[in-house]
């Protein structure tokens, strides 16, 4: 309120931090006060002054070091109190009446290795409209966590794109002690839903995606994980996965 009604002589400045990654020691991000933004890149720090360039075209980090190192220390000391205990994921809830069936997005969940050697988004980091794709290993998989709030039966069914030559693919889906299989027995390799974007957008674009009905498992009350695999691949890769839907039937 105070700034809204101009009064902002002894408002403090402040810093606003931004973690791309809780992954490693080596956590990547920015801080920015009301004039400067300093980035974090794999191998050096960049700053900017939004006030005379906000399209952050040229790196002043030389011309001012004591304000990187500012930013900097700033950022380092954040960074490793926001992550001392570790980032635990925030559970999914499934199993409330009043929404008896929840989407869980395929840019919204764990890839397994970390690493991606084998799975990986359509987009770099997994933004809006993004899904799980280049899919080539058994070994790798995508995971959510999920709390089911109340027990009883759930149907599950996996939403994706399979080209003709990868059909075949034997998926599973394991929660909360149990599993359901199924095969993708039909092609379904529609090219994205056309969009009157002048620009190309940096998000994927959207497709119209098949379901994979799995069946229904009951399941316990309690937090558990829900993991996609790809048991057998007899083509290239597995079917891109746009999400996964559970839905309580009793």
């Amino acid at each position: 309120m105070p700034l809204l009604k101009g009064k902002t002589a002894n408002w403090p400045d402040r810093m606003i931090f931004t973690f791309r990654s809780p992954r490693g020691q080596n956590v990547p991000g920015s801080v920015r006060t009301q004039r400067w933004r300093a980035v974090k890149g794999r191998n050096r720090w960049e700053l900017y002054d939004l006030t005379d360039d906000p399209d952050q075209k040229k790196d002043v980090s030389k011309e001012f070091p004591d304000i990187t190192k500012r930013l900097r220390d700033a950022f380092e000391a954040t960074a490793k109190d926001v992550t001392k205990a570790g980032f635990d994921p925030i559970a999914i809830p499934i199993g409330y009446p009043q929404r008896p069936e929840v989407v869980m997005p395929g840019h919204e969940a764990f890839l397994e290795p970390s690493t991606r050697k084998g799975i990986s988004y359509r987009g770099r980091n997994g933004w809006a409209n993004d899904y799980v794709t280049n899919w080539t290993s058994t070994k790798a998989y995508p995971w959510w966590e999920v709390e089911v709030v109340r027990a009883g039966r759930y149907e599950i069914t996996l939403m994706y794109v399979c080209a003709g030559e990868n059909v075949g693919v034997k998926a599973r889906v394991e929660v909360g002690g149990k599993s359901l299989e199924g095969v993708v027995s039909k092609a379904h390799n529609p090219d994205p839903i056309p969009s009157p974007d002048r620009v190309p957008r940096g998000e994927v674009y959207e497709k119209i995606w098949a379901p994979l009905r799995l069946g229904a498992v009951d399941l316990a009350k309690g937090r558990t994980k829900l993991v996609v695999r790809a048991m057998e691949i007899p083509g290239k890769q597995a079917f891109d996965l746009k999400a996964v839907k559970v839905r309580q039937v009793r």
